[in-house]
């Protein structure tokens, strides 16, 4: 069944106690596949209990017809994503992105808050997810020793950071830190592959704002002498 729902690449997909004997991790897993393969699919799943429904980004309880208390669909909720979504759209990689993989993107990044000074990743960490600032200040720094290091890119609102690595497959080259309180969308590295791997303008946007990015960083260390 799943093979050729892999085959025809439906709109929505739809599983009925298809993976009710499996383990939680084994549906994560099969969902995360399902998606990989299909990322612009709607994937319903209707079953008779849940063990873990926050692993689904909705989750609707259903009795005697009535839809019931789903704890997930609330006005907060939907507040959020729609916030997660204007971030998204402001930041220029993914402006053009439709709105399903959108979406998708926003269901699956989550709000990471640093306090002033705090390390959100450093150099030789791995790549496991890229950050779009939503707020604040941050900077990637080049660690040049243990006690001395230099400033490479100022992070501003609508900047993405942590990309090239996850495109690149490789461990991080910098150290990114806040200099002020900063909000941050996180956006996990196995998302946004998919998103690159099956939308070629995200592709080619992204390609063209890392070497923009890396020019200027390298302007930056030459000046610096780096």
């Amino acid at each position: 069944m799943l093979s050729r729902a892999g085959i025809k690449r439906p709109d929505v997909l739809i599983l009925e106690n298809a993976l009710a004997s499996q383990s939680p991790e084994t549906r994560q897993q099969t969902r995360d596949e399902l998606a990989k393969s299909m990322p612009r699919a709607t994937q319903i799943y209707i079953e008779r209990s849940f063990g873990n429904p926050d692993a689904y980004s909705q989750f609707v309880s259903i009795e005697n017809g009535v839809v019931g208390d789903s704890g997930q669909i609330t006005p907060e909720s939907e507040s959020d994503l729609e916030t997660k979504l204007r971030a998204l759209r402001q930041a220029e990689v993914f402006a053009r992105l439709d709105r399903k993989s959108l979406r998708l993107l926003a269901f699956r990044s989550r709000w990471f808050h640093a306090n002033a000074g705090q390390e959100i990743f450093a150099k030789g960490d791995e790549a496991d997810a890229a950050y779009l600032c939503v707020k604040g200040h941050a900077s990637l720094f080049w660690q040049k020793t243990p006690d001395e290091k230099d400033e490479v890119v100022d992070v501003h609102p609508g900047r993405t950071v942590g990309d090239l690595s996850i495109i690149l497959n490789e461990k991080r080259l910098l150290n990114l830190e806040a200099l002020e309180e900063t909000e941050f969308l996180r956006l996990g590295a196995k998302e946004l592959r998919s998103i690159i791997a099956n939308d070629h303008q995200v592709s080619k946007n992204l390609m063209i704002t890392i070497a923009e990015h890396l020019a200027r960083a390298g302007a930056k260390l030459r000046d610096n002498k780096v």
